[in-house]
């Protein structure tokens, strides 16, 4: 963490595996909302996710990519892949690629929706599982960075 904003990077050290930043409890009805900065690769955050042994996760993640994915539910270590495509005609519209960018991620019984820069982007009706962590990814493969500043979770009833 610097100047308030988590910082993650693989610039100087490589990753086998995604790995992440993950909550100590589990969060069930909320809204979160975040700014984020995305500099090459991938990333996101993840939602009423199961935290595996070695600071992996698995569960719904709202995706983030170098010029893709924004928007998007994808099932990180799962089968069902990416979910909903909130990119195409969607948040492709208002991402800043090189800027930041505010991400909010509403969980309320079974319904998932995402926001990126206030569109809605995805909306999803979905009973796998009613709570879990929250997690930032810091994605395996090329360097890159991923920052988070002003995270913000309300939980609701």
């Amino acid at each position: 963490i610097h100047d308030g904003v988590v910082i993650g990077s693989t610039d100087a050290t490589s990753i086998q595996l995604n790995a992440f930043l993950i909550t100590r409890r589990d969060y069930s009805n909320f809204i979160l909302r975040t700014d984020v900065k995305l500099r090459n690769h991938n990333s996101g955050i993840q939602f009423r996710s199961e935290a595996l042994p070695d600071w992996v996760v698995k569960g719904l993640q709202a995706d983030m990519a170098e010029g893709d994915w924004w928007g998007s539910i994808y099932d990180e270590r799962g089968t069902r892949g990416t979910i909903v495509n909130g990119w195409k005609g969607k948040a492709e519209t208002v991402v800043k690629a090189d800027g930041w960018n505010t991400y909010e991620v509403l969980c309320q019984g079974d319904l998932i929706r995402l926001k990126v820069n206030g569109l809605v982007t995805a909306e999803l009706h979905d009973t796998s599982r009613a709570s879990g962590v929250i997690a930032l990814q810091l994605h395996a493969g090329k360097p890159m960075r991923v920052d988070f500043r002003n995270m913000r979770i309300r939980e609701l009833k």
